[in-house]
């Protein structure tokens, strides 16, 4: 067992992030077709156990880990949620919370959360393109191509970012 490495302490961007997490997550849980009081514990019970793994855990082997809760309670609302267009939406968003709250994680320093907003932006952009494609346009075949299009459009520019991250992070790497 490793000794503890830091105060048990959660940070304020932690909590931030849980918080915005929890209540996609809640509005998530109207979606489902569980009991109302079994898909609230669900989804409550995955974010807390997430956040204590992350946050309040003293040994730092359990910290990669902290994700698979709120992941699991995604799964366990959504396989029981009907798709519709709000629940995709609603769906979409928690995936957003999660990048969010993977963001703030502690060992990614204080300014974490702003250096990933651009690539968390740039996610953002393809669920609002899917989602407004599959609500505003026809159903046709032949316009599933300009969806498509519009999404290869944004992955290429992700792309682009990523190999050039000097415009979207000028700090100096911690690790140089």
């Amino acid at each position: 067992m490793s000794p503890p490495s830091r105060a048990l302490r959660p940070s304020a961007g932690s909590i931030a992030t849980s918080t915005i997490l929890a209540l996609i997550l809640l509005v998530f849980s109207t979606t489902s077709r569980y009991p109302t009081l079994l898909a609230v514990s669900i989804a409550l019970g995955g974010v807390a156990v997430g956040l204590a793994l992350r946050e309040l855990s003293a040994l730092d082997l359990l910290r990669p880990f902290a994700v698979l809760p709120i992941v699991a309670a995604f799964t366990a609302l959504a396989t029981s949620a009907s798709s519709t267009p709000t629940t995709d939406l609603i769906g979409g968003l928690g995936g957003l919370a999660l990048l969010l709250w993977m963001a703030a994680g502690p060992e990614l320093g204080p300014r974490a959360i702003g250096r990933s907003l651009s690539m968390i932006a740039s996610t953002g952009l393809v669920l609002l393109i899917a989602w407004t494609s599959s609500l505003l346009l026809p159903r046709s075949p032949a316009l599933l191509g300009i969806g498509g299009a519009l999404i290869v459009a944004v992955v290429i520019t992700v792309a682009l970012l990523l190999g050039r991250p000097d415009l979207i992070d000028a700090e100096t790497p911690a690790t140089d």
